[in-house]
């Protein structure tokens, strides 16, 4: 008993340090997500009051509020997540590839690093198209906001003509639908992301159950550390998995901030006003009060 009780005393301890360490993490990644995120909002705000009028005739007010709301949104909270859980990925998977091999055999280190090449594969195929898809969201997203800023502007006119409304909701819905449209090819392509490293995991953990079946034969290999390196080898390829996808989302939140900068590098004084302006996400501001009549 007295045994039991110093081992009950020891998983509590363990419990409260693993306790400790995840709140600090927590905390810490809390705090530089609302440090990065003020830093670029103030950067932002101090910007657009210094920036000449030229910059609000051009650039539509559906990418000033997406960049102030979902943009710096994705700064506050998303981006120190997905870089916290990168780190905490990288750790795992090295102690884990340690701990296969040396409870198997070192050689297990080849098939290893092989999947490891091959999940580098799928994932550079990968983050190209979802960068794409990515800044394909934001730039379907903000006219979204411009069409329903010029609609609140421009009630009184929408309401005078008749069937204004019905324009406008039409409007409306293509701009919606194309938006939803680019989030259904994302998740398309996490799908596919997700069938290509199941199948790279299955084949791993098939490759470790047949090394460890012929060194059990051979008497090289207890079935108590056969078992454990089985378990360890799938613990290993989910974390690869997770990996590959927190590296893209990483990558994917990234472009939020260069979207941010591109808000806090405006100078009142250029002299060509074309430098101040953003990228033009919709051409023909005012589309919202545009109605074609039969």
């Amino acid at each position: 008993s007295a045994l039991g009780g110093s081992y009950l005393q020891s998983l509590v301890y363990a419990a409260g340090v693993v306790s400790v360490f995840l709140w600090l993490r927590s905390y810490f990644t809390m705090l530089v997500g609302a440090r990065a995120s003020e830093f670029y909002h103030d950067r932002m705000v101090s910007s657009m009051f210094q920036a000449p009028m030229s910059f609000f005739d051009t650039t539509p007010s559906g990418q000033i509020m997406s960049r102030f709301g979902k943009e710096i949104g994705i700064v506050d909270r998303a981006l120190p997540d997905s870089m916290a859980s990168v780190l905490f990925c990288a750790l795992q998977i090295g102690s884990s590839a340690l701990a296969l091999a040396g409870a198997i055999t070192p050689i297990m280190m080849i098939p290893m690093l092989l999947a490891g090449s091959l999940y580098f594969r799928a994932m550079k195929q990968f983050r190209p198209a979802a960068r794409d898809m990515k800044l394909s969201e934001t730039k379907t997203r903000s006219p979204i906001f411009t069409h329903f800023g010029e609609a609140l502007r421009g009630t009184e006119i929408i309401r005078s003509i008749p069937g204004a409304s019905l324009t406008w909701s039409r409007k409306h819905r293509e701009l919606s639908n194309k938006n939803l449209a680019v989030f259904s090819t994302v998740k398309a392509l996490d799908r596919w992301l997700s069938v290509a490293l199941e199948l790279l995991g299955n084949s791993m953990v098939f490759t470790a159950a047949i090394a460890s079946v012929i060194l059990s034969r051979a008497g090289k290999l207890k079935p108590g550390s056969a078992g454990w390196g089985l378990t360890q080898s799938l613990a290993i390829t989910g974390l690869m998995a997770w990996a590959v996808r927190n590296l893209t989302m990483l990558e994917s939140h990234m472009m939020s901030v260069m979207r941010v900068r591109e808000l806090t590098d405006l100078d009142s004084n250029d002299a060509d006003m074309s430098k101040v302006a953003m990228p033009k996400e919709l051409k023909g501001v005012g589309e919202a009060l545009k109605v074609s009549f039969p």
